[in-house]
């Protein structure tokens, strides 16, 4: 039957301008179905199913033909497409309206929802049909979440693409919101975390992305996915902080190893067992990752609140003291490191638990050592200043003495450092070091620091004090010298030139503070300063306060041993020239002086209680002040007064003084006289008042200046004057018995010597 044939073959033959041919030909659709597919092929769907009804075929065939047909269009169907396809697929297999409404692509997000909603229902309880509707109504969902629209052919394509793949292709977008919608949506893409994030260029927004991770992958990862995740985090951070100078971003994806973790809940009870759920941060296990974080957060701490840009190899190289130094070292300017101390460099040392004032004595060393001359001076000085603000009204503790320990050892070596004369910053920062080295002395370190101090203070001022009388290059270490400099130095020119030699008698022990006031007086009384020579026993009395009977008698011992010293030198002064004149005179001026001074110190000792003296030591100084007026004061009346330059030895021979008073007699009055060729015949003047007080300096009484007047008139001849001073002397019988008696006997034996002599 023709039924059963599904191809009718036959031979035609053609015959062309002599050319014969022969075709074979073959009828296709010769039967119903071949028909029928015909009519679906070419979409004439109304005479399909007029066929099929007339031949007994199903519709269903015509109607699921019709839907695929429309399924297979390009873009999606209008609205009434969707009805119809509705109404169509009522009249197929389950299997097959699932397909067809899972895969039409419909004109609208409702139209859409409509076909998934029937689909639903014709999937009934067949598990397969109905998991086949949710991954399409899930991805549909995720679809919207994405923002697409389903009308768009990109929905057919997302609609059975890989998305594994598209999370990738996200991730290299730097998309974390579509990964993030993708991952939260499908299960199924967490067995590959790696693939989902490590496609993610560096530049991505790394808040957003650790935002993500947070809440929604690491609470997610099996045990065996987190060491490629801490790889993987590891790395990028590394990466992020090396090429993008991003030290906060790393830190943000290094601080999510602090994450429980926690397995995730599909485990088996064998898995329970050997993989403990425990709350511990999973940093704390990775020992890298710990040191990792400190790292980037100590980098990024250091860039936004101290300015300093430190890779992570670098940081890695260098300790947080040498890093806390670093932010001093960069500051150029001396005047701003006291901003850069307050703002910088103590803030990151407490941060890290570092000791300020260690770091800074270290610092100051390091760089007076890298210094060449003073150049490290301003720097070590505003450091200094910053160290005693932080002790300022501060109480001893433990951490302070410490503080202030490393403040005296800092100016300590300063100090020793230190170009002489030394600048007033460094005079200024050893006063404030020694103020808080006192107000902390109990320690015993801070004790020795502070008595090492005021040494070497004291040795910087001595230095600076010979450099400036010209003694810069002494040793002041050879103490052999000290005594040839205080000779020297005392007889120097100057107002303070005393403070000075005290400054130097202090500095050595074998050196006498009194010694040194004699050596200073001596050299003025050369001077003939009689001013200086005054204000010097004045200071001496001053200084020499103590309330012991030694620092009592201090001032007297000077004066006394300036006085003998004097005395000494003008007995062995030779008298001649101009010069020694003047010499004499300077001498002679300061010893009255000191005298006078002695007289004052003497008499204070008298009457103030605080300095009172003994009764015996009063009058044995009363007595020496008694002899030497009645010798240094006649010497200088007679240079005042009479022009002579007397020594205080020969005033104390009286054969000396005799002598001295003829020399006066002749060169003063009488010679003037005997130059005269009248002069045997005048009679005798009267004695000159200036004579009398001469005579008297010179411990003559009236009878003996007589005497002296009539053996002065006879040596020059003036034989008529003799008579006169002896007819005064027989005169002198009816006033005063005696002294005529006295002045007659010693004429008389003054006339017999000068005839013996004649």
């Amino acid at each position: 039957a023709q039924g059963d044939v599904t191809t009718v073959l036959f031979a035609e033959g053609v015959a062309d301008a002599g050319v014969q041919r022969l075709f074979l030909r073959r009828l296709h659709e010769a039967v119903p179905m071949e028909r029928l597919d015909h009519f679906l092929r070419v979409s004439r769907f109304a005479e399909a199913l007029a066929f099929a009804d007339a031949h007994g075929i199903s519709a269903a065939v015509v109607y699921h033909r019709r839907l695929t047909a429309m399924v297979q269009s390009d873009g999606a169907v209008s609205e009434s497409a969707v009805d119809v396809a509705l109404e169509l697929a009522q009249h197929i297999e389950d299997e097959d309206a699932v397909d067809v409404c899972t895969r039409l692509l419909a004109p609208s997000l409702n139209d859409t929802i409509r076909l998934l909603a029937y689909a639903r229902r014709r999937a009934g309880a067949e598990n397969r049909l109905r998991k086949r509707v949710e991954d399409v109504e899930r991805r549909l969902g995720t679809w919207s979440a994405l923002g697409g629209q389903d009308r768009d052919s990109a929905w057919a394509e997302f609609r059975v693409a890989d998305l594994a793949a598209n999370v990738r292709a996200y991730a290299a977008q730097g998309d974390v919101a579509r990964v993030a919608v993708l991952w939260r949506r499908h299960a199924g893409l967490r067995r590959d975390v790696a693939g989902a994030v490590q496609g993610f260029p560096l530049d991505t927004d790394s808040a957003a992305l650790a935002a993500w991770l947070r809440a929604e992958v690491l609470p997610t990862l099996q045990p065996a996915q987190w060491p490629a995740v801490v790889a993987w985090i590891e790395q990028r951070a590394r990466a992020l902080e090396a090429r993008l100078q991003r030290p906060a971003d790393a830190l943000q994806l290094v601080a999510l190893l602090d994450h429980p973790a926690q397995p995730a809940p599909a485990l088996t009870p064998q898995q329970l067992v050997d993989t403990p759920r425990s709350s511990a941060r999973l940093s704390h296990s990775v020992p890298e990752c710990v040191f990792l974080r400190q790292q980037l957060a100590d980098i990024a701490h250091l860039r936004s609140a101290h300015g300093l840009v430190l890779t992570l190899d670098a940081h890695a190289q260098l300790s947080y003291s040498a890093i806390a130094t670093a932010l001093l070292d960069r500051v150029v300017a001396p005047e701003l490191l006291s901003v850069a101390y307050a703002e910088h460099f103590a803030p990151y040392a407490r941060r890290h638990a570092l000791d300020c004032a260690e770091l800074v004595h270290a610092y100051c060393i390091a760089d007076m050592d890298a210094s060449v001359g003073g150049a490290w001076e301003p720097r070590v000085l505003a450091l200094l200043s910053c160290l005693h603000s932080d002790m300022s009204g501060a109480q001893p503790t433990a951490a302070r003495t410490g503080h202030a320990r490393a403040l005296g050892a800092v100016a300590l070596e300063a100090m020793r450092r230190s170009a002489i004369p030394w600048s007033s910053g460094v005079d200024e920062a050893a006063q404030k070091a020694l103020e808080v080295l006192d107000r902390f002395g109990s320690d015993d370190e801070v004790a020795v620091l502070a008595r090492e101090a005021r040494e070497q203070l004291r040795l910087m001022r001595l230095k600076r004090m010979l450099r400036a009388h010209g003694l810069g290059d002494a040793h002041i270490s050879d103490t052999r010298m000290a005594g040839a400099v205080l000779q020297w130095l005392a007889r120097r020119p100057g107002a303070d030139v005393m403070r000075d030699v005290l400054q130097l008698v202090d500095a050595y022990h074998h050196l006498s503070r009194t010694a040194a006031y004699v050596l200073r007086l001596q050299a003025l009384c050369e001077t003939g300063d009689t001013d200086a020579v005054a204000a010097l026993i004045g200071f001496i009395d001053s200084e020499e306060h103590g309330v012991q009977p030694v620092a009592r008698l201090v001032p007297l011992e000077v004066a006394r041993r300036t006085l003998c010293w004097t005395r000494d030198l003008l007995d062995s002064m030779a008298f001649g020239a101009d010069a020694s004149r003047e010499l004499f005179r300077r001498h002679v001026a300061s010893a009255v002086v000191v005298l006078r001074a002695l007289e004052a110190l003497a008499a204070r000792r008298a009457e103030d209680p605080a300095c009172a003296l003994a009764p015996a030591e009063l009058a044995r100084l009363r007595t020496f002040v008694a002899v030497n007026d009645s010798t240094l004061g006649a010497a200088w009346q007679l240079l005042e007064d009479g022009g002579l330059m007397v020594s205080p030895g020969e005033l104390d021979q009286p054969s000396a003084r005799a002598q001295i008073l003829a020399d006066i007699l002749r060169q003063q009055w009488l010679g003037a006289y005997a130059d005269d060729a009248r002069g045997a015949a005048l009679g005798l003047p009267m004695v000159p008042p200036r004579i009398r007080a001469l005579a008297a300096m010179l411990r003559f009484s009236e009878p003996q200046l007589n005497v002296a007047v009539t053996l002065a008139c006879l040596r020059l001849r003036l034989f008529t004057m003799a008579l006169d001073m002896s007819q005064q002397l027989v005169d002198a019988v009816d006033g005063d018995l005696p002294y005529a008696l006295r002045a007659l006997a010693a004429c008389e034996r003054g006339v017999a010597a000068y005839l013996v002599a004649d």
